[in-house]
């Protein structure tokens, strides 16, 4: 018999589909290394995935399992980019920055200083002079995550962030916030992470309350519920009292860390399989928290 020719079938998307097949690889598996690769394919592709590529920016200034485990920039990496490409590239597509504290001074201030659209910022550092501080309030944000200590300096150098409608920061144990938050006259929402040093937190809440006026919202992410009971403390008989405070306090058990949880703020999509339990709440599309109620 005589042999049958195999047919070759080729079949080609149109570009437009193409493009959207990128862009949904990379909404479906954020921050991978590879990512990097798909903008080699071509330069049409290159120009269609470039901003999602640059849409957050996680930088570290020291290698380690910190860096792979939330796949983060390393600065010495980064500067290639903010070498190669215009300023005005990162101006337009940067909206997302988060600096963890290993990061220089004087890549901190580049960052701040050329990535200029800025909605959602996650400043844990240790550089809060003056310049550092006017870079932050230049930004356009309307959220930050910021322990007291920059935020007190925010206040201090009179730094106003007219849009911000939320905050994320650690108990702040003020008698009267009121001089720090003032400088935030569109807060809405404020959210608190606690995990070891959980005493003073009603008082915290109180405080809050009374200081931030347009207040929708509290949020208490907490960890590590084993290391109180290890402790002698019974966390359930000071959630309820904390609870009991204001209607609009939400108390949630977290199982993942603050950078997990600053990304959900900005609503990026992670792959972080969490045990679903009854009543559990969605804070974005890929995990979710167990929402503890009265």
């Amino acid at each position: 018999m005589p042999r049958r020719r195999r047919r070759n079938f080729k079949f080609r998307f149109p570009p437009e589909i193409e493009d959207e097949i990128f862009k949904w690889t990379i909404h479906i598996h954020p921050h991978l290394r590879t990512d990097a690769q798909l903008a080699t394919v071509s330069k049409r592709v290159q120009k269609c995935i470039e901003p999602l590529l640059y849409q957050t920016i996680k930088i570290c200034g020291s290698t380690g399992n910190f860096e792979s485990q939330y796949r983060l920039t390393h600065e010495d990496k980064f500067a290639v980019a903010l070498n190669l490409k215009p300023q005005t590239f990162f101006q337009k597509h940067v909206k997302n920055l988060l600096f963890i504290r290993t990061v220089s001074k004087g890549f901190v201030r580049r960052m701040l200083s050329t990535c200029t659209g800025v909605r959602h910022l996650s400043y844990v550092s240790d550089h809060r002079s003056r310049d550092d501080c006017k870079l932050i309030a230049s930004l356009p944000l309307l959220s930050i995550t910021a322990d007291k200590m920059t935020l007190d300096a925010l206040s201090r150098f009179k730094c106003k962030l007219p849009q911000v409608t939320h905050l994320k920061t650690a108990p702040c144990f003020e008698d009267d916030l009121t001089p720090i938050l003032d400088w935030m006259p569109a807060l809405t929402n404020v959210t608190m992470e606690v995990y070891e040093d959980h005493e003073h937190i009603l008082r915290s809440l109180r405080n809050i309350i009374k200081s931030v006026k347009r207040l929708e919202k509290i949020v208490v992410f907490i960890q590590n519920f084993d290391d109180w009971y290890d402790r002698g403390y019974f966390p359930e008989e000071e959630i309820d009292e904390w609870m009991e405070v204001d209607p609009r306090i939400e108390v949630v058990e977290l199982e993942v860390g603050y950078i997990s949880i600053w990304e959900e703020t900005v609503n990026i999509s992670l792959e972080i399989k969490v045990e679903k339990n009854e009543g559990s709440k969605y804070l974005g599309n890929k995990w979710e928290m167990k929402k503890i109620s009265k």
